[in-house]
């Protein structure tokens, strides 16, 4: 077989080696793969996060039972706290038994007190609701003529969407007509 060399004189074929096909290959696929590389990773912490985001919100379901009732809880605790306050503001607790019964005694019915303060010695505020205007009347002319809760001054009514009228109360602790 004889051998036909049609390259222009000077030029001498050479040979590849192997191993410089590898090495290119190797760069193409380095090259090719570091983009793969990285959104394989975030697809990877994509569900790595979906997964924990799966296990708090089971974790809620389990205990939301639990924060509801823990909220329960503190309302117990500050209205426990509210009422200790009331009693440390007044004083001797003996002193607002009398006070209470007064109360217990004259209120209307249909009226429903939802908070009584003290503000001072002499002084108490009351926030609750009543079927009419009337009922307020009639509570406030009971506490006129009372001994212990004179001198009510009806600081604001307001009747509400139920047809149930929203009042403020406060009590000076002294009688309007100077007694």
């Amino acid at each position: 077989m004889a051998r036909l060399n049609l390259l222009p004189a000077g030029y001498a074929p050479t040979r590849q080696s192997g191993l410089l096909k590898v090495l290119a290959v190797l760069v193409v696929i380095i090259v090719a793969g570091l983009p793969l590389t990285w959104l394989a990773q975030r697809a990877l912490a994509q569900v790595s996060l979906r997964a924990r985001l799966y296990l708090l919100n089971m974790e809620y379901r389990v205990y939301r039972k639990g924060l509801s009732r823990r909220t329960e809880v503190r309302a117990a605790e500050q209205a426990l706290t509210d009422l200790k306050a009331f009693f440390s503001q007044t004083g001797d607790r003996h002193q607002w038994a009398p006070v209470l019964d007064e109360l217990w005694r004259i209120l209307p019915q249909g009226v429903t007190l939802e908070s009584l303060s003290a503000d001072g010695e002499d002084a108490v505020t009351m926030n609750g609701s009543a079927d009419s205007l009337q009922s307020i009347s009639q509570l406030m002319v009971a506490m006129q003529n009372s001994a212990t809760l004179p001198g009510p001054v009806l600081r604001t009514s307001v009747r509400q969407a139920n047809g149930r009228v929203s009042f403020h109360l406060e009590c000076t602790g002294k009688r309007g007509d100077g007694k």
